[in-house]
């Protein structure tokens, strides 16, 4: 649930670059926000503080040198967690990436410059916090790996069955299925943690986590460009919504 504030942040963050991009154009807003984001993480990073553990408390010392519990590379759980992982991630960030666009072009009597065209995206993010927070007491309810799983399912499912029957003028539903999408679709993230912690115990979870962090490399940098590609190729953010929830629900 710590990561819950971020994505309030990006909901403001969506509320900046809509003002300022019709203003100032995708480069120099980018290097806005990008200033922007440098001054916030710079305090931020002095405003860190690391609290040791007892030490009583203190793990003994793995007998591996890579700190991953001996038999891991074996075990099909931990194969079957990185590859859903690395597969449904190619779709997740696709519906984040293209609201927007796809706002502007079914709903041609909206004004492509003004704050409301991003109105689905700014809903999205608040949701997703919101959803976030509610992921921690269904997953303490049914399991993380069962809600990580459930979270996963349902962004596809809301792709295929909501964003791409979406149509022309029917602004409403693009906020409909924004909010659903961020309330239910967004959980997957903050819970490897746990669900990898069920799976496999505390012994050497940092290292088992940051395995399954680095599942997601190929599909966070090229996800959303296969989802371009998609469209170019289409001319229909149906066929993004096709794409993005096939990936998801295979993984």
């Amino acid at each position: 649930q710590i990561l819950c504030p971020c994505r309030f942040g990006g909901a403001f963050a969506s509320l900046v670059l809509r003002a300022v991009l019709p203003k100032l154009g995708y480069r120099n807003s980018l290097l806005v926000y990008a200033g922007i984001s440098a001054v916030i993480y710079v305090i931020a990073f002095f405003l860190l503080e690391t609290r040791k553990p007892p030490a009583h408390s203190t793990p003994p010392r793995f007998d591996t040198k890579t700190g991953l519990p001996p038999g891991i590379w074996k075990d099909p759980a931990f194969w079957s967690l990185m590859m859903g992982v690395s597969i449904g991630v190619w779709g997740f960030l696709s519906p984040s990436y293209f609201l927007t666009s796809a706002t502007i072009t079914l709903n041609p009597s909206l004004d492509p410059n003004s704050l409301i065209v991003a109105l689905p995206l700014i809903l999205q993010n608040v949701a997703i916090g919101v959803g976030r927070i509610g992921a921690g007491f269904i997953a303490d309810v049914i399991g993380p790996t069962n809600a990580m799983f459930c979270s996963f399912f349902a962004g596809g499912v809301l792709c295929l069955g909501f964003w791409s029957q979406i149509g022309e003028n029917q602004f409403g539903l693009m906020i409909a299925f924004a909010v659903l999408y961020g309330l239910l679709g967004s959980w997957f993230f903050l819970l490897m943690a746990p669900a990898a912690a069920q799976l496999f115990g505390l012994r050497g979870l940092a290292t088992i986590v940051g395995y399954i962090v680095t599942s997601q490399s190929p599909g966070q940098l090229a996800g959303a460009s296969v989802a371009g590609v998609v469209h170019d190729a289409t001319g229909e953010y149906s066929s993004v919504a096709y794409y993005a929830g096939s990936v998801m629900v295979a993984g």
